[in-house]
């Protein structure tokens, strides 16, 4: 592909995002509203009075209700998972355990949400 295009097209879709949705692509705005909800959770006061804190509070809608929050914890979530099959590498059992249960446990979800996605 041209390269001009290649860097124009993905440019496009971000401000697509932009225009859209409010916000740009990426999980770091999901560490940024994680950080706005503990400050608002020990300093409550402080977050509504303050000039950067209070912009996230303006239209009354809770902070964990943002998609982007659940980003940032599932890729925490999948850190720990790798982390525990970066054990295998070593033949260590606790990793052939890890591996095994995440397997078939996806094996048995699988197997009982199979009608959902048919």
């Amino acid at each position: 592909m041209n390269p001009y295009i290649a860097g124009i097209l993905p440019g496009l879709v971000l401000l697509a995002a932009m225009f859209f949705s409010g916000r740009g692509l990426g999980a770091s705005g999901g560490i940024k509203y994680a950080v706005v909800a503990a400050v608002d959770a020990v300093a409550s006061e402080h977050a509504q009075q303050s000039a950067y804190y209070s912009g996230y509070f303006g239209n009354g809608e809770k902070l964990f209700k943002n998609r982007l929050v659940f980003e940032v914890m599932g890729m925490v979530l999948g850190g720990f998972i790798s982390g525990a099959l970066l054990g295998m590498t070593v033949l260590s059992v606790a990793g052939f355990v890890t591996m095994m249960s995440i397997f078939g446990s996806a094996f048995l979800f699988a197997w009982f949400f199979r009608k959902l996605w048919i």
